[in-house]
């Protein structure tokens, strides 16, 4: 999704490229929060629905597990599977409980070129995302609603000084059970990664998409959106990121009246603060707003979120 362009570029900065360590490595987390409006989902465009105003308190699980061998000359492979698990405490926002499952394999060629480290970064990636079913939903029982394919291909630089730039490509499939809505999607996306000082990190990144769907959802757009961490201490990370899309559905039939759905606008804004309990075990609280503005007023809506998470980690084998 567009609105994950400046988090994702986050992760493939400094650090996620350059203290690659061989071996297994495990996650677990759970999160409990409340969302005013929990059928809309602006940074998971397959989800958004259009039904507004439905509060629900959600609990999610998730586990995931992952390998990298050691190092092959210059690549560093690397392979991933994951399952997550949401339940809504109220109707109809329970159609969407989700099970999801998702698996990718990665491989990094690191190299050194005018004095800046680089990495190839090439990636394939599968998810499979059922919903219980219910009054909100296509289906009234438990139905898989999306299945994808995706591939992304760039190259990362980064600096001594920890300034490091990112350019992706990003192309995949998406298969509904609402079949209107199958289609391809392409993504180009270049970001950047300031370190500012040892315990403050920007990071910045824009995208161009274009997705091929049915003539509902056919349509181009743009992103812009940044990211700051800040650890003022030791054990704690504060983090703030925001995203503002420009979404033109330039042929949209079927649906929606031509001249109606011409121009969306989905944005987001999020805090969140961690602290390391050690031992891989992480707790942390986030809140935010986020909505659309659309040329359709039924589709306009507005939400915030806030609530809690823990975690725990664990990554083998030897720097």
């Amino acid at each position: 999704a567009l609105g994950d362009s400046a988090r994702r570029f986050f992760e493939l900065a400094v650090g996620g490229l350059s203290e690659v360590r061989p071996g297994l490595s495990l996650s677990l987390g759970a999160s409990q929060d409340y969302d005013s409006n929990a059928l809309m989902a602006p940074e998971d465009p397959s989800l958004v629905g259009i039904e507004d105003d439905v509060a629900s308190w959600r609990s999610q699980l998730w586990a995931g597990a992952g390998y990298t061998p050691r190092n092959f000359g210059r690549y560093v492979l690397n392979a991933r599977a994951n399952v997550q698990r949401s339940f809504h405490l109220s109707s109809p926002a329970d159609s969407i409980n989700a099970t999801g499952f998702g698996g990718s394999l990665s491989a990094q060629r690191f190299g050194v070129a005018a004095g800046l480290k680089q990495a190839l970064d090439m990636k394939y990636a599968y998810r499979l995302t059922f919903l219980d079913g219910g009054p909100a939903t296509l289906e009234k029982d438990f139905f898989a609603f999306v299945e994808s394919h995706s591939i992304s291909v760039g190259p990362s630089f980064w600096s001594k000084s920890g300034h490091g730039f990112s350019l992706r490509y990003f192309g995949g499939y998406q298969r509904f059970a609402e079949l209107v809505r199958s289609g391809l999607a392409h993504t180009l996306s270049a970001g950047e990664e300031f370190k500012v000082t040892d315990t403050l990190s920007v990071a910045v990144a824009q995208s161009a998409s274009l997705t091929q769907a049915g003539k509902a959802y056919d349509r181009f757009g743009f992103s812009v959106g940044s990211f700051v961490a800040w650890a003022p201490l030791a054990g704690w990370v504060l983090s703030i990121r925001g995203t503002l899309q420009y979404e033109d559905y330039y042929d949209s039939t079927g649906y929606f009246e031509e001249s109606d759905r011409r121009i969306d606008w989905p944005y987001i804004a999020r805090g969140a603060v961690e602290y390391v309990l050690g031992n891989g075990f992480t707790v942390g609280t986030y809140g935010g707003v986020a909505g659309r503005i659309s040329t359709i007023e039924t589709l306009d809506y507005d939400k915030w979120e806030a609530g809690a998470t823990m975690g725990w980690s664990y990554q083998g084998g030897a720097r």
